[in-house]
């Protein structure tokens, strides 16, 4: 639910972070969209993130996603139009509850070399809650 809309992180990890937002479409109180930004590093260090967005039926506790990255534009726009979209891989979210979030990742063949690419399974936690929602 839209309880789940958050900053999650895992303090053994610096440097990396997920904002997620949940929320209804407007007339449909039977879904939600879940809408998240896995912000991270690429292997020479500059800034890279993978976003997801995935409509999911009232109650779902794991959400499955394509995840894409973007490259080109620039701050303020100064550097032209950004690309679009690349597909880099799935990710699916498990909630526990609503503190604990579960990421299992697997990054596509045949990236180029400078995207970062991976499998695995990461471990997140609430950063906090949205002002007067708490989480049920």
């Amino acid at each position: 639910s839209g309880y789940l809309s958050t900053s999650w992180y895992n303090p053994a990890t610096s440097g990396e972070g997920i904002v997620m937002q949940v929320y209804e479409l407007l007339g449909d109180t039977q879904n939600f969209i879940v809408n998240f930004t896995w912000s991270a590093y690429d292997p020479s260090g500059l800034p890279f993130w993978l976003t997801g967005q995935v409509t999911v039926p009232r109650g779902t506790r794991t959400v499955t996603t394509p995840m894409f990255y973007v490259t080109g534009g620039g701050l303020g726009g100064n550097a032209g139009a950004a690309d679009p979209p690349t597909p880099w891989g799935t990710a699916t979210l498990g909630f526990s509850d609503c503190n604990h979030l579960t990421l299992t990742y697997a990054s596509n063949p045949g990236l180029p070399a400078i995207v970062p690419q991976g499998s695995g399974t990461r471990s997140w936690l609430r950063l906090g809650r949205l002002n007067g929602m708490d989480c049920e």
